[in-house]
């Protein structure tokens, strides 16, 4: 089960999820610690789903059969792999050049940061050589580095006198773009669902992946809410909203110099933790989905011990390293085009759960506000970033 964990917790708690939490705590404000909480209930409804497709069989990935009822094979692939294969491909090629601009920037300065995001993509894909047991525990370390490195700031912020707490900005957003901000909190927990994917680690023996959902989504809504409300009491909102690293700016105003560096091996941690999710979380439900005869045969067969599957998704994002995609704004439309795919997974999951008629009235309700929920987010994030 901790395993398990540790896998979606890393997902969640990339570099990215931290840059996106600054920022809306510089244009939110403490209304951002309600939203995470709302945030929170908001994907626990899609954690109900996941239950009643479920059922009693854990072992099976049955909302592929709830998806292909409603809306047949091709959509249903679309919906579950096309999120998936592209946000890891896109994301992971920025989180590994965030990873190299850390390490450049905090600890040595004459690395290459290209060189420093090459070198941890091999390092995670000869830990992925060892097998899944070995990957599993090397991620539990990722993570517990990574939050005994946000615990130390965390706390040492909560009891440092950091001056008033600022309510919100000198500039208050425009009642739509309230609303959009609103509804990106959504996108910090975006990665739990993949839990089924990870039971292959030990033989589906790692509890119930409904409990290490709710497990990691609580982890993660207490670390955001502690780190924004520290935000919010070091640095001025409109810093906040503004600069790229609004983690290494409040790390800094905590600790100083210290403070940095511990931020800078939080977000190591973090960046190897997420993409080596991703790489596991999304090979492992391709191999799923081809072992059900949706794929070709080919993503069965395992390349030694590493699944055929990350072998190609690795060799996916070097490609994209190599050809220098890092920074451009074209990468950063397709991680939003991966993103709100995902969003549209979440509706569509509720939508089949509602549709169903052997769903109980519990799971039906919860459905058909998840939908709806969903729904709203996903039209508000396309639409702000259309018509902006």
């Amino acid at each position: 089960m901790f395993m398990t964990i540790a896998f979606i917790v890393g997902i969640m708690l990339s570099p990215r999820s931290f840059t996106l939490a600054g920022n809306l705590v510089g244009h939110l404000g403490s209304t951002f610690l309600g939203l995470i909480l709302l945030s929170m209930l908001a994907h626990f409804l899609t954690v109900l789903a996941y239950r009643e497709m479920v059922g009693s069989s854990p072992k099976v990935r049955r909302e592929v059969d709830f998806l292909k009822e409603g809306f047949g094979t091709g959509p249903t692939l679309l919906l579950i792999l096309g999120p998936r294969i592209l946000f890891t491909l896109t994301a992971s090629v920025s989180i590994l050049a965030i990873a190299g601009y850390v390490f450049n920037e905090v600890f040595l300065y004459w690395f290459p940061n290209l060189g420093f995001s090459f070198l941890l993509l091999g390092v995670l894909c000869l830990v992925n050589c060892f097998g899944m047991r070995i990957t599993g525990k090397v991620q539990v370390l990722l993570v517990l580095l990574s939050l005994v490195g946000l615990l130390s700031l965390i706390l040492s912020g909560l009891l440092t006198d950091g001056g008033p707490l600022p309510e919100q900005s000198s500039d208050p957003l425009p009642e739509v773009e309230f609303l959009v901000r609103g509804g990106t909190s959504l996108l910090l927990f975006i990665g739990f669902d993949l839990a089924y994917s990870f039971r292959r680690l030990h033989g589906g023996a790692d509890g119930s992946p409904i409990q290490t959902m709710v497990c990691g989504l609580l982890i993660v809504s207490v670390v955001f809410f502690c780190w924004g409300w520290v935000s919010m009491k070091f640095v001025p909102l409109d810093r906040l909203s503004e600069t790229t690293v609004p983690h290494m700016v409040t790390a800094r105003a905590v600790l100083g110099q210290p403070g940095r560096i511990i931020m800078g091996i939080v977000l190591l941690a973090a960046s190897a933790s997420s993409v080596n999710g991703l790489l596991v979380g999304t090979s492992n439900l391709i191999s799923e989905t081809a072992n059900r005869d949706l794929l070709p045969p080919i993503f069965k067969r395992p390349f030694d011990r590493v699944e055929l599957s990350c072998v190609y998704l690795i060799a996916g994002i070097a490609a994209l390293l190599y050809l220098g995609m890092t920074g451009k704004p074209v990468l950063e439309s397709l991680i939003r085009a991966g993103i709100y795919l995902w969003l549209l997974y979440y509706v569509a999951v509720h939508l089949a759960v509602f549709l169903r008629r052997k769903s109980d009235h519990l799971h039906r309700m919860a459905s058909a506000l998840g939908f709806i929920f969903f729904l709203i987010a996903f039209f508000l994030q396309v639409g702000y970033h259309f018509y902006r």
